[in-house]
């Protein structure tokens, strides 16, 4: 099994997604390169975007539940 360490560093623009889940007896990893992208760039997300312009921004309720609880102020 690969450690951390082992995996090679991809090139600038891709990524590793290493896992790893060990257990008495058994012991399985995943290694997967990607290849990122801006997500603005990509055709479903401009249709995303776009449909989002005209939509009013949705209130986070729970957010302010949670400052409550903490005490603590929303800017």
């Amino acid at each position: 099994m690969l450690t951390v360490d082992e995996v090679i560093t991809p090139q600038v623009g891709n990524c590793t997604i290493f896992a790893r889940y060990v257990k008495v007896g058994f012991a399985t990893q995943g290694v997967l390169n990607a290849r990122l992208t801006r997500f603005y760039k990509r055709d479903d997300w401009k249709v995303r975007l776009s449909r989002s312009r005209c939509s009013t921004p949705l209130l986070m309720i729970y957010m302010s539940n949670y400052c409550n609880y903490f005490n603590l102020q929303i800017l």
